[in-house]
């Protein structure tokens, strides 16, 4: 269990692919925590969007960049 933030509701216990969103985008450091501006920021609604969602964030860090550009030549981009 971990705390995700004020601004998190959660799912409905059954709905596996909204849980499974949230774990993806946890596993990438999204959180549901405001800075007293009026929410986190947008977030995917379902998990087919959390990828382009993904892709269009900037890298968070070097290690993050080297990784996408290693992906990037893989899929021949």
């Amino acid at each position: 269990m971990v705390d995700l933030g004020l601004d998190f509701k959660p799912p409905p216990q059954r709905s596996v692919r909204q849980w499974e969103k949230v774990r993806v985008l946890y596993a990438h450091g999204y959180e549901y925590r405001s800075c007293g501006d009026g929410g986190p920021g947008y977030r995917p609604r379902t998990l087919s969007e959390v990828p382009a969602f993904l892709a269009r964030q900037p890298p968070r860090s070097q290690g993050e960049a080297l990784l996408r550009r290693i992906a990037q030549r893989r899929r021949g981009s």
